[in-house]
C-alpha cells in the first residue's frame, strides 16, 4: 500500500509503505486512513487493517510500531477500528477508536498501551 504514488499520470514520491499490495510487515500498511507528519520529517500512519500506529523516519524504508498491538481490541493494548488520530509536541499519540467509542492516548515511547482520554457520556 502506497501513501504517495502515482496516480492519473502523475508522478510522485513513495515515502511509506513500500509494497505493492497490503500486508502486515514493517514495509507494508493495510489500509492506511490518517497520517501525521511532524516538525521533523517524522511519518506516523494509521494503519486502520492492521490496528496499529507505524512511525516512518524519513528516508527509512521499514516502520516501527509505536501504538497498538496488530490485534483488534477492546482491552488497552489493543486499537479498535480507527479513522483519525493526531500527535501532540511531545510526540504522544491520539488515536479515535471508532470501534471503541474511545479516544486513546498512547505516550511517546510507550507501546504497551495506550490510556482512555475521552468516551462518550
Amino acid at each position: 500500500m502506497q501513501i504517495l504514488g502515482s496516480t492519473s499520470g502523475a508522478t510522485g514520491t513513495t515515502v511509506a509503505g513500500f509494497s505493492t499490495s497490503g500486508g502486515s510487515s514493517l514495509s507494508q500498511l493495510n489500509n492506511p486512513s490518517s497520517i501525521v507528519l511532524d516538525d521533523y520529517g517524522t511519518l506516523y500512519v494509521l494503519d486502520t487493517n492492521n490496528y496499529r500506529v507505524m512511525k516512518f523516519l524519513p528516508d527509512e524504508p521499514l516502520g516501527a510500531r509505536v501504538a497498538g498491538s496488530g490485534v483488534s481490541g477492546t482491552t488497552l493494548d489493543r486499537i479498535g477500528v480507527s479513522y483519525g488520530m493526531a500527535l501532540d509536541r511531545q510526540s504522544n499519540i491520539y488515536v479515535c477508536e471508532y470501534g471503541n467509542n474511545r479516544v486513546t492516548k498512547w505516550m511517546a515511547g510507550n507501546i504497551g498501551n495506550g490510556t482512555i482520554v475521552c468516551i462518550p457520556i
